[in-house]
């Protein structure tokens, strides 16, 4: 399978890129409030790719996948990282170490957004005769990190025009900054990682993994694609809720559709 995962960002742009974005992260990079509970969701955001590592982590192919284990330890540690910065520079609207909001802000930008990608996503694998665990896997980690780094550039940019406390978000930039430097470090694409999953040695493996490799040679690049734009206009939507929030309010991203 061939993908250009660079270009496919760029072809992405214009989600993330055009006035209605520009508005509702003005919005939320100038409002106290709303960036901290825009960085708790986005901590949820980094709890998907964990999550979807749980799913194939005892699996008989997991020995055969490039940096598991660390993929999963940097996505908890990508989420816990943001966590600690919001209790760092939020400490009036954190109560035992978690925001106030949490629960609130835990159902909509953590249960139901990723139970909405997920089931979504596995409807449309098995309409297609393409599900497994793996595939499920592989697209879900893939759009997800294409969210992230245009996501995090994003907000990186709009911090730098904010009316806060530059203080506060420089703060903010520098952490974001390190996590998309530890994304750079990958040595192999995800798509690469695909590939190689399909050259792999079959000799000693279940009929069952064997499956789930056959599955595998099914997935296209419009899969890859499909599932990234889903989950850049799913999170886009979470935020323009989230944008609309009066001040004082409890967030209403609770009703994200």
């Amino acid at each position: 399978m061939e993908l250009d995962e660079r270009e496919l960002r760029e072809q992405l742009k214009p989600l993330l890129w055009n006035p209605m974005v520009d508005s509702v992260l003005t919005r939320i990079t100038n409002d106290r409030n709303l960036l901290s509970l825009f960085l708790s969701g986005v901590s949820y955001l980094e709890g998907i790719g964990e999550l979807a590592i749980g799913a194939i982590r005892h699996s008989e192919l997991s020995h055969l996948m490039h940096d598991l284990h660390r993929h999963e330890l940097e996505e908890h540690g990508h989420m816990t990282c943001i966590q600690l910065l919001i209790q760092e520079l939020f400490p009036d609207l954190c109560e035992g170490g978690r925001h106030v909001f949490e629960s609130e802000i835990f159902d909509a930008a953590g249960r139901q957004f990723y139970h909405k990608l997920r089931d979504t996503s596995r409807r449309r694998l098995r309409q297609l005769g393409r599900y497994s665990s793996l595939n499920l896997y592989l697209l879900f980690t893939f759009g997800g990190e294409t969210l992230v780094e245009m996501l995090y550039g994003r907000l990186i940019d709009a911090l730098q025009t904010s009316t806060l406390p530059r203080p506060l978000t420089e703060r903010i930039e520098f952490i974001f900054r390190m996590i998309l430097a530890q994304e750079d470090t990958h040595d192999v694409l995800l798509t690469d990682q695909h590939n190689k999953l399909l050259e792999a040695d079959r000799t000693g493996l279940s009929p069952t993994a064997v499956e789930t490799l056959d599955q595998l040679g099914r997935l296209t690049a419009e899969d890859y694609r499909w599932l990234a734009e889903y989950i850049i206009r799913e999170f886009v939507c979470w935020m323009a809720v989230l944008a609309r929030v009066d001040q004082g309010d409890a967030p209403a991203a609770r009703s994200v559709p």
